[in-house]
């Protein structure tokens, strides 16, 4: 498996697939006819081209994609949207050398999220949770799709000059998420 992401990405790989998956820094020279390979994507503060090189040697032997998110900005403390270095960026420029299928994404919103929000809150129905999201098509359409109340907050990814562009409607908007004080409070 290749990966191309942060040591945080890195360290919870190495947690969740022990020896099932080797990570490596190149695919192997030669593989077995059933032998799948992968190259995850994660997203990164800097897009260098050791990275990019690796990532499209993988995608040369074969490898499936697998992305940790589908936003095309991630909000951060640096005071602007970080629109470089998400998976689809990096996707994005190895696209121009290499023909790949459609990447799976297992970002929100994929329905293991919301299968894990219940089972942690099994006591809850799903409409009682409360889902707080900057993101329409992340988070606000796993909330809709999984009947839990939702609450976009403006401080991120979805301004409110955008809402009108969208086919899903939060239960709740706010400004930040200093306001949600009344919903919970």
């Amino acid at each position: 498996m290749g990966v191309i992401g942060e040591a945080g990405l890195f360290e919870t790989l190495n947690e969740l697939t022990g020896e099932r998956f080797r990570i490596s820094k190149t695919p192997p020279s030669h593989t077995k006819a059933n032998k799948v390979l992968f190259l995850v994507i994660g997203t990164v503060d800097r897009i260098k081209m050791s990275s990019l090189e690796r990532g499209l040697a993988w995608l040369k032997a074969g490898a499936k994609v697998i992305t940790t998110c589908s936003d095309l900005a991630d909000p951060s403390s640096k005071g602007s949207d970080f629109v470089l270095g998400m998976p689809n960026h990096i996707l994005h420029l190895l696209k121009y050398s290499v023909q790949v299928g459609r990447p799976y994404s297992l970002g929100k919103p994929h329905p293991i999220f919301a299968q894990t929000i219940c089972r942690h809150f099994n006591d809850l129905k799903p409409q009682d949770i409360l889902f707080v999201g900057d993101t329409i098509h992340t988070d606000i359409q796993l909330a809709e799709e999984h009947d839990f109340t939702s609450c976009l907050v403006l401080t991120g990814n979805t301004k409110a000059d955008t809402l009108d562009n969208y086919t899903l409607t939060p239960s709740t908007i706010k400004d930040s998420v200093k306001d949600l004080v009344d919903l919970v409070g």
